[in-house]
């Protein structure tokens, strides 16, 4: 019997961090292997580079926080985690990483905008669905 592969998108925002819990627990129920993924966007991280620090200590700060923080409720649970940061669009990345992977599933999590701003702005969970060949889980937004 192979084992059940799940990957997740996240950025470290409290709806991301819902959906890894929820990922977290289905894991955990199916002894499921986990990579959790980010995909690093120079100019969401804008705000960062306050400091004198330059992208690639930003980057690597932000794949600090994957590795420690963002994967807690997946390494508390004791499932087996990877992380990846990838350089890309979050759909095209989380695709590209789940076809690497083999992935059984993709999860990723909604970020609840309004129905107009998703058809303006388009959503990466929208586009995963719609680009995947894998099966896609998202995980509405919670209650924080």
């Amino acid at each position: 019997m192979s084992t059940y592969r799940i990957v997740i998108g996240t950025d470290g925002s409290a709806d991301s961090q819902y959906a890894v819990a929820k990922t977290a627990d289905l894991a955990a129920r199916l002894s499921a292997e986990v990579v959790v993924v980010h995909a690093f966007e120079p100019l969401d991280h804008l705000e960062d580079l306050d400091g004198g620090q330059d992208l690639a200590e930003v980057e690597a700060a932000t794949t600090r926080r994957l590795e420690e923080e963002w994967t807690a409720p997946l390494v508390a649970l004791g499932v087996a985690t990877q992380t990846r940061v990838a350089h890309g669009l979050p759909a095209d990345v989380l695709c590209d990483v789940a076809d690497e992977f083999d992935a059984d599933l993709i999860v990723v999590g909604a970020r609840g905008l309004g129905r107009f701003e998703s058809l303006l702005l388009g959503s990466t969970s929208s586009r995963v669905v719609n680009s995947s060949t894998r099966p896609v889980l998202v995980i509405p937004p919670g209650r924080h």
